[in-house]
C-alpha cells in the first residue's frame, strides 16, 4: 500500500485508494451493529460491501486491470471461504446458500466479467486467460478450499454441540444434586427438631422426677413415716387412744397438704410446657 498516496487531496484519490478507509469505516459501523443488537444485517452488508468494494466496482471504474484476473478469482474464492465463517449453515441456512451459489455463479463467470469492462484485452498475457484450464483451476480451488472450510467448521460445530451437551448434563446433574441437599437439609432440620423436641420432653420429665423425689424426701416422707410410728405404737399399746388420734389427724392432714402442694407444683409445670 502506497501511503503517500492519501497525503493527497481526497479528490485527487482514486476509487482504489479510498475502498481502505471505506472498509475500515465499515468495519466500525458493523461493530456498532453487532452491539445494538443488529449482527446479521451488519454480517450480510458486510459481505456485499466488500465484494463491491473490493473488487466490482474497481474492475468497473479502472476498466479491469491485469493483476484482476488472479485477483478477483482468489477474492471469490476468499469471499466464500469469508461467508462460511460469518454465517452460520445451520441458523440461516437460506442467506449461507445464496451466498455460496451466488459466488460459485459469479467465479464461473469471473472471465467474461473481467473481459467485458477490459479497454484493452490485447495486453494480457493469452497464456492465462486464453488457456482452457483457467476456468477449471478457479472453480477446483473454490471447491478445495469451500470443502476444508466447510469440514473445519463441521467439526468445530460438533465439537461445541458436545461441549453444550455436556454442559447441560452438568447444570441437569447440579439441579439434582442441589434438590438432594435442599431434601437432606429439611431431613436434618426436621431431626434436628425431633431431637431438640425429645430433649426438652427427657428435661421436663426429669425436672418431674426431681420435684417427685423432692415432696416425696422432705414433704410427704415425714408424716407417712409419722403415721407408720404411731400404727407401730398402737400395735404395741405404746400409746393411748386418745393422743393416737390426735396424733394420726395431724399426720394425715400434714399428708394430705403435702400431696396437694405436689399436685398443685406438677399443674402448674405442665401448664408451663
Amino acid at each position: 500500500m502506497d501511503i503517500s498516496s492519501y497525503f493527497r487531496p481526497w479528490s485527487e484519490l482514486n476509487f482504489d485508494a479510498l475502498t481502505v478507509p471505506l472498509m475500515i469505516a465499515y468495519c466500525l459501523l458493523g461493530i456498532y451493529l453487532n452491539q445494538i443488537g443488529r449482527s446479521y444485517l451488519g454480517r450480510l452488508t458486510f459481505l456485499l460491501s466488500w465484494i463491491l468494494l473490493m473488487q466490482v466496482i474497481p474492475i468497473i471504474i479502472l476498466q479491469t486491470p491485469a493483476d484482476y484476473y488472479i485477483a478477483f478469482p482468489l477474492g471469490l474464492i476468499f469471499h466464500s471461504v469469508l461467508a462460511q465463517l460469518i454465517v452460520a449453515t445451520k441458523k440461516e441456512p437460506i442467506t449461507f446458500y445464496l451466498l455460496m451459489a451466488g459466488s460459485l455463479v459469479t467465479l464461473i463467470y469471473s472471465k467474461d466479467f473481467l473481459l467485458y469492462f477490459d479497454s484493452d484485452v490485447n495486453r494480457i498475457d493469452n497464456a492465462i486467460i486464453g488457456s482452457k484450464y483457467y476456468d477449471l483451476v478457479i472453480i477446483l480451488y473454490w471447491l478445495l478450499f469451500n470443502t476444508m472450510t466447510y469440514y473445519v467448521i463441521r467439526v468445530l460445530d460438533q465439537v461445541i454441540e458436545k461441549n453444550e451437551e455436556q454442559k447441560e448434563l452438568l447444570l441437569e446433574t447440579n439441579k439434582e444434586l442441589n434438590e438432594m441437599n435442599a431434601l437432606v437439609d429439611v431431613t436434618n432440620k426436621n431431626l434436628e427438631d425431633q431431637v431438640d423436641q425429645r430433649t426438652k420432653e427427657l428435661q421436663q420429665a426429669n425436672k418431674v422426677l426431681a420435684s417427685y423425689a423432692f415432696y416425696n424426701a422432705h414433704l410427704i416422707k415425714g408424716p407417712f413415716c409419722r403415721i407408720k410410728g404411731l400404727a407401730m405404737l398402737a400395735e404395741k399399746n405404746a400409746i393411748s387412744e386418745k393422743e393416737f388420734k390426735e396424733r394420726m389427724a395431724t399426720s394425715i392432714q400434714e399428708l394430705d397438704k403435702a400431696i396437694e402442694e405436689m399436685q398443685l407444683h406438677f399443674n402448674d409445670a405442665n401448664k408451663i410446657d
